[in-house]
């Protein structure tokens, strides 16, 4: 089962909405339209800024946070 947690994400420089975070198993995923990804590299349509999203890099930072106190 999934949960939104409501915060979208978007682009960097333009804010355009490139999909929502999810919760599944105490995990989160960006959700895209009906996909569930856990990385996802691209520009954007609307400025052609790089966007990169990895469910790994957002956990480690998580973890390194948590341990900085």
């Amino acid at each position: 089962m999934s949960v939104a947690t409501g915060q979208t994400v978007g682009c960097r420089d333009c804010k355009r909405q490139v999909g929502e975070i999810v919760i599944i198993r105490g995990q989160e995923w960006l959700q895209v339209n009906g996909l569930v990804v856990r990385t996802l590299n691209g520009v954007c349509r609307a400025c052609g800024a790089e966007f990169h999203w990895s469910t790994s890099d957002r956990l480690l930072a998580k973890i390194v946070q948590e341990e900085q106190g």
